[in-house]
């Protein structure tokens, strides 16, 4: 074969072979990008919840025994229409010595609005910010119509959750020690008994007091002093996203 003639038949193959390389390349890389499109588009793990047993009926609500991933907790759901029955206001009236208690429409709508903010507790409120901001798990249970057992919030807590840090609130530079993002704080009394439950993140914590409204603070010193001065210690949770992923996923 002249030279000539043997050198084009290698030019040949070698376009060739770059062209194979650059159909391997572009293959790896279309699947590459699918692969990081399919886990930043997944779409969050479902807890689901069940009712077990209706423990009791009111006027406005219900309190129930749900399921909730593999435990039994019991749950006080306000319904979304808040009702004020006539013999309350009169009990209460007795009750109270106070015969203008609820006399005027305005003081009825100051008392069912009162019922709606009150619905949800803070345990229930700091579990629902914590799902609001996981892209990995969310939930439809808690919410502003739930109050959340006490008993309950700790077991959702010891089964679900992993302790990260703990520390006592004496002495008081301990308050300003720098704290992980997206987590659970649990305020124990000197009982070690959780009694509130706040959601932090991106230097700012989140909490709900009894019947108050939720309010956002930046000083746990601040919040402490003026709200829950008995605390004797926090705890700082996380969920445990290997264990529940195991259990969802089953």
């Amino acid at each position: 074969m002249p030279k000539f003639l043997a050198l084009i038949t290698i030019s040949i193959k070698m376009i060739d072979l770059k062209k194979h390389i650059l159909t391997i390349l572009f293959c790896v890389l279309i699947t590459q990008v699918h692969a990081q499109s399919s886990l930043f588009n997944r779409e969050p793990l479902t807890i689901n919840h069940s009712v077990i047993d209706t423990v009791e009926v009111n006027l406005n609500g219900k309190v129930m025994d749900m399921l909730w991933i593999n435990d039994t907790i019991q749950v006080r759901i306000k319904n979304k229409i808040i009702k004020v029955d006539s013999t309350e206001i009169y009990k209460m009236r007795r009750a109270l010595r106070d015969s203008t208690y609820c006399n005027t429409q305005e003081k009825i709508n100051n008392v069912i609005k009162f019922a709606r903010i009150a619905a949800q507790n803070c345990y229930s409120y700091a579990i629902e910010k914590y799902f609001d901001n996981s892209t990995v798990f969310n939930q439809s249970l808690f919410n502003s119509l739930t109050h959340l057992s006490k008993k309950s919030a700790e077991k959702i807590l010891a089964n679900y959750f992993t302790e990260i840090d703990r520390f006592l609130t004496n002495p008081k530079h301990n308050l300003k020690q720098a704290i992980t993002d997206d987590v659970l704080l649990a305020f124990l009394d000197k009982y070690g008994s959780a009694m509130h439950f706040v959601y932090y993140n991106n230097g700012i914590f989140y909490s709900k007091n009894g019947g108050l409204k939720p309010i956002e603070f930046q000083s746990l010193k601040k919040f402490l002093k003026t709200s829950y001065w008995d605390t004797e210690e926090i705890v700082i949770y996380k969920i445990d996203e290997d264990k529940l992923k195991s259990i969802i996923t089953k």
